[in-house]
């Protein structure tokens, strides 16, 4: 009597402990590494690359070739100024280049030369995004915000 009603708690006992064990594998996997990319949102970033030219995880085998950091700073006025650093960049024909918004706005990258650039990409606060750039030439590249970057693409 005392096997049997032992044998009955054991089995629901092991199916839980089963059970806490896929959904701890799950939670671990969940919160792993992100393999050493630079995207940094919490919301899906793939959706806020407008183009094929920019995306959200390795564009090229070998990482972005540059980094550009939108930042802002108060201007004399006391408005916002956003700014890109560095504000002009060389590259070559197919170079990934990450982009960085630590401005306390979302930049929206789809003014001045951009369509030229084969580029158009949103970035929400603290998120990182890669462009490609598949154009040769040099292009004057604005956000909405007002931040500027020209690239020289050989």
């Amino acid at each position: 009597m005392i096997k049997v009603a032992l044998q009955s708690i054991r089995r629901p006992v092991s199916w839980m402990v089963v059970a806490c064990l896929a959904i701890l594998v799950f939670a671990l996997a969940a919160c792993g590494g992100d393999g050493g990319s630079t995207t940094s949102s919490s919301s899906g970033s793939a959706s806020n690359a407008s183009s094929n030219n920019v995306s959200s995880g390795n564009a090229s085998s070998s990482g972005p070739v540059a980094t550009v950091n939108i930042k802002e700073k108060k201007g004399s006025s006391g408005a916002d100024v956003y700014m890109c650093d560095p504000t002009t960049l060389s590259v070559k024909k197919g170079d990934t280049v990450a982009f960085t918004n630590m401005s306390d706005e979302k930049q929206d990258f789809d003014q001045g030369d951009a369509e030229k650039a084969g580029v158009d990409f949103v970035m929400d606060l603290n998120q990182s995004t890669k462009a490609t750039f598949k154009n040769a030439g040099t292009f004057t590249i604005k956000s909405e915000k007002g931040a500027v970057i020209t690239v020289a693409v050989s």
